[in-house]
């Protein structure tokens, strides 16, 4: 007890910096298995045409140039946060907080995609390719699961564990990397701000495919261009100023958000999947056995992205609590 009679506060305890030493060369190494997959990316982009594979040369060459930038930046952000962790950074392990999350959310809806095509995907591994056991196929599939599981689930799930622990947190504040001045940003702020960034890029990124779906009409050209870039510029205009927690950015973003969810569902019930694909990758998927596949698409996954956009709004509710009248520009230093 204090002399003013409250209870002195428990000692929190300090993780190990052998943990946090293995938890930055773990980041450092999926930094560099982006890396390897750009290098890949651009090695199929050089050689697709010679590739024995009609959906290899289909492929467009600007599309897996973006696809390298995505990869690359991927890399960018592991290294910068293995590099942080292994400093002591409290922004690395921020950023690690919010980036396993993020990676987490998208792993579980990864692995809805993958039950609901399951049986499509079976049904078409046996009528496109030669026969193969059971106990072949059991071994596979089991592999296959192993590694999803792994990658979208269980290494996101490990890190998001690792750095939300008291502990964890009271090591990276013994050392002393406390930005200078401000008020907190809490880190559900952050994250809705990392996810527009996202959405941001993703904008940038399917500037190559040459169209856009806006409320069930497929827009081809220079306005398909106009849109992207203005999706893109107001996603990441939004993201920019989130941080500073001033009221009216929250209801821009609610608003926003609505509009594109409306437009994404009545996209998805107007437009087959098997165009939107088609425009995406010609070729592709033009084969047979693979229409219950697009067919399955078709219906199961509108009602996927239903409740991946009930769950991101339920996000967007919950930061209100965050904005407030009088709410100054000046919190800006994320906490967590």
């Amino acid at each position: 007890m204090t002399e003013s009679g409250l209870p002195v506060p428990a000692a929190v305890s300090v993780v190990r910096r052998g943990w946090i030493l293995f938890f930055g060369i773990v980041e450092l190494l999926i930094g560099a298995f982006f890396s390897l997959i750009v290098v890949l990316v651009m090695g199929v982009a050089l050689f697709a045409e010679r590739l024995p594979s009609p959906q290899f040369a289909a492929m467009n060459k600007v599309t897996m140039g973006f696809s390298s930038l995505f990869y690359g930046a991927l890399a960018l952000l592991f290294f910068l946060a293995g590099a942080g962790t292994i400093g002591g950074r409290r922004w690395a392990r921020l950023l690690m907080i919010v980036v396993s999350s993020i990676w987490m959310a998208f792993g579980v809806l990864a692995a809805s995609i993958v039950l609901i095509l399951l049986p499509a995907i079976r049904g078409s591994i046996g009528k496109s390719g030669p026969a193969v056991s059971a106990q072949t196929m059991a071994a596979v599939w089991i592999l296959l699961g192993g590694f999803a599981l792994f990658s979208y689930v269980l290494l996101p799930g490990v890190l998001l564990f690792f750095y939300t622990r008291k502990s964890v947190k009271a090591a990276f504040a013994k050392s002393g990397q406390e930005p200078p001045g401000g008020r907190r940003v809490p880190i559900p702020v952050v994250g809705l701000a990392v996810w527009l960034g996202i959405g941001a890029l993703s904008s940038l990124l399917s500037l190559p495919y040459g169209f856009i779906a806006v409320f069930g009409l497929i827009v081809t050209g220079f306005p398909a261009i106009g849109l992207h870039l203005a999706n893109a510029g107001l996603q990441g205009y939004l993201a920019w100023r989130l941080c500073r927690r001033e009221n009216w950015i929250w209801w821009v973003v609610l608003i926003a958000y609505l509009l594109m969810g409306v437009s994404g569902w009545v996209t998805f019930r107007r437009i087959p999947m098997a165009e939107m694909v088609e425009r995406m990758h010609p070729g592709l998927f033009r084969r047979p056995e693979l229409q219950p596949m697009l067919d399955l698409m078709q219906t199961k996954l509108p009602p996927l992205m239903l409740i991946v956009n009930l769950a991101f709004f339920g996000l967007v509710l919950f930061v209100k609590r965050y904005f407030r009248s009088g709410t100054g520009a000046e919190e800006r230093v994320a906490t967590g």
